[in-house]
């Protein structure tokens, strides 16, 4: 552009907004605003080599009731064809650097009983049961033994690991998740993954309190429908408020699902599967298949045409008196 060129004001670009400082989380990219209110902080938490607490962890992350929900491990576990990942990797989770040293780590995965293994070099950690995905009689069972609870007030440094240990108090459990608001808030709720289907009715079976409070608490299906029953009660207008703020929390909570990429890939494999190597594209090899020349188009340029029509002509028996194709059989014998 030289100097003589001007800019329309529609094209000008325009200096940014002032910061709003009373929005903090304005402007952010959405992974950091998601976080931006989580009040989670492991690093609180000693420094420890206890290999019961180590292994726990560990087996968590490689779990059924974690791995199909972690983005970033199950691409790590798909990245390596035979689903290697580095143990220095896990050990620099946020929950993992409390652990040290790295051996620590290492020697407590070794004694897994049944989910994880180590290579012979203790460098790299794999799950030893492929990840399939539930049936329906399984999903069931599993939410048959999730629970919904709610009534913790406002979140610490050390809520997730408080919780995880109030209710261990009661029986084994797979997960805890806190629930939370598009930007990281926790919502004083929670879904607690039991072991087995019967913790979970016992544990339902009373009334429970925590820290003098207490709790709301229901069985995960009865909860879902209650939200679903509560949803049909709205007006249109409260209707579309609620799901215009559901879509806004989904722009930053973007959930995942290994086992629908896993469907992806699986449509993705049986398409490819489908085709030749002479099909894979318009210049592809195409030797495995044999062409047909037979049904080939007509060439339409002149002198193509003009070339064909000699061949046939000189392939024609002679009749007498035909002098015009005795004249071109000639031309054609002669190479011309």
């Amino acid at each position: 552009m030289t100097s003589t060129d001007t800019v329309s004001p529609a094209k000008r670009s325009s200096p940014p907004p002032p910061a709003d400082l009373s929005r903090p989380n304005e402007g952010q990219p959405p992974a950091k605003r998601r976080l931006r209110e989580s009040k989670f902080d492991p690093s609180v938490l000693p420094t420890s080599t206890d290999t019961a607490e180590i292994l726990k962890q560990v087996e968590f992350y490689f779990s059924d009731a974690n791995l199909p929900r972690d983005k970033f491990l199950w691409n790590l576990t798909v990245s390596d064809s035979e689903g290697w990942v580095p143990v220095a990797t896990i050990a620099n989770f946020k929950r993992m650097r409390r652990f040290q040293p790295l051996d620590a780590i290492v020697s407590a995965l070794r004694t897994s009983p049944a989910l994880l293994e180590v290579n012979d070099k203790g460098t790299h950690v794999r799950r030893k049961i492929p990840l399939t995905k539930p049936s329906e009689e399984e999903f069931t069972g599993i939410q048959e033994r999730t629970v919904y609870v709610k009534g913790f007030g406002e979140e610490t440094s050390t809520t997730q690991i408080d919780l995880e240990a109030f209710f261990r108090g009661f029986g084994d459990i797979d997960s805890l998740r806190l629930r939370r608001t598009g930007t990281g808030l926790f919502k004083g709720s929670v879904l607690v993954q039991f072991k087995n289907k019967e913790v979970a009715e016992t544990f339902l079976a009373e009334p429970r309190e925590y820290a003098g409070n207490l709790l709301q608490t229901q069985s995960k299906q009865a909860w879902i429908r209650d939200k679903i029953e509560e949803t049909e009660t709205l007006g249109s207008e409260e209707r579309k408020e609620r799901e215009a703020k559901r879509a806004a929390e989904l722009k930053f909570t973007k959930s995942f699902s290994a086992f629908k990429e896993m469907e992806k890939r699986e449509q993705w494999g049986k398409k490819r599967g489908t085709k030749t190597a002479g099909q894979r594209g318009r210049r592809g090899n195409r030797e495995d298949i044999p062409r047909d020349r037979s049904r080939s188009p007509a060439v339409k340029d002149k002198h193509e045409t003009g070339a064909n029509e000699g061949v046939a002509l000189a392939k024609r028996p002679l009749e007498d008196g035909d002098e015009q194709t005795k004249s071109k059989r000639e031309k054609v014998d002669n190479g011309h």
